[in-house]
């Protein structure tokens, strides 16, 4: 008899589970607290590195540039920065460069990466900086 009824119980494919009772209202204690920081909130903004600041510094100087060219639309009329880093760090350049542009509030974009001339191991993050642009809506 318990195997049928645990049959009956269970949930079947494409069928909900048993039904839960509605609670009832009379019956329910209900209580209000004082909200509660977000625990994210009661955590210090860590101070950004060394080097984290020298990419907020690159990403800054080129969106100034940008803005002295008289802020062109075209990547081929846009002042461009590079950083050159060794092989295989090309992705740690571009978050950097990511992070720096989130933290400037500025639009970041990459051109693709080239090989630096008379250096073996070595390539160029090309990139521009430019104002975030309003979405409309």
């Amino acid at each position: 008899m318990g195997d049928a009824q645990d049959a009956q119980d269970a949930p079947q494919p494409g069928k909900r589970g048993p039904k839960v009772p509605e609670p009832d209202m009379k019956t329910v204690k209900l209580s209000v607290t004082a909200p509660q920081p977000a625990r994210k909130a009661l955590r210090g903004a860590r101070e950004r590195s060394k080097v984290q600041q020298a990419f907020d510094a690159l990403v800054t100087k080129a969106h100034a540039q940008w803005v002295k060219a008289g802020q062109p639309e075209k990547w081929e009329d846009r002042p461009l920065g590079a950083v050159n880093c060794m092989t295989g760090q090309e992705l740690q350049v571009r978050r950097a460069l990511t992070r720096a542009g989130a933290f400037t509030n500025l639009s970041i974009r990459f051109g693709e990466d080239a090989p630096v001339d008379g250096q073996e191991g070595v390539v160029s993050v090309v990139f521009s900086a430019t104002d975030k642009k309003i979405k409309e809506s």
